[in-house]
This record gives structure tokens, C-alpha cells and sequence, in this order.
């Protein structure tokens, strides 16, 4: 029992599986749940870099 408390073995492949898997769902459900604001963020950025290039243009 002792030597089960003092191992100090690194992380498994498991664990690391483990981990990958939870940050990916968390990726997931944030760009679902997050998804109309990111798009009207891309959609004001977009809006922006054309009128400055338009006024750059002129």
C-alpha cells in the first residue's frame, strides 16, 4: 500500500486521451453555443478591412 501512494509515474496515454477528448467537446459545444456571434464578429471584421482598404484606394 505504500509504495501505491508514493508511485510517481507519469501520465498514461489514457489519461492524455482522456484530456484530448474533453478539450475537444469543450471546442465543440463552445463554437455551437457561440457560433451567431462569432459569425457577426467575422461578418464586422470583414465589413471593416473592406472600407479600409476602399479608403486606402481612393
Amino acid at each position: 500500500m505504500r509504495k501505491l501512494l508514493r508511485s510517481e509515474k507519469g501520465q498514461s496515454a489514457t489519461e492524455y486521451a482522456i484530456m484530448v477528448a474533453v478539450i475537444v467537446g469543450i471546442v465543440v459545444l463552445a463554437s455551437t453555443v457561440f457560433r451567431p456571434q462569432i459569425k457577426a464578429a467575422f461578418e464586422q471584421l470583414g465589413m471593416k478591412i473592406s472600407q479600409a482598404i476602399g479608403t486606402v484606394s481612393q
